[in-house]
């Protein structure tokens, strides 16, 4: 019974240490996201800003 405990209270810390290890792989992949987003906004602008020099000339 004792064995089974320490088993039990093992395999709980390793549960509790695997679900902190998903929340910062879930808050990489939402920073990372926002990063990508605001990388595309840019060259989007970027093209707009592009295309807006090519009418002038």
């Amino acid at each position: 019974v004792v064995a089974s405990k320490v088993a039990n209270a093992k395999m709980e810390s390793e549960l509790k240490q695997e679900k902190a290890n998903l929340l910062d792989m879930q808050k990489i992949l939402c920073d990372e996201r926002k990063l990508m987003s605001a990388m595309d906004m840019e060259h989007q602008s970027q093209l707009v800003e592009m295309e807006q020099r090519h009418q002038e000339k």
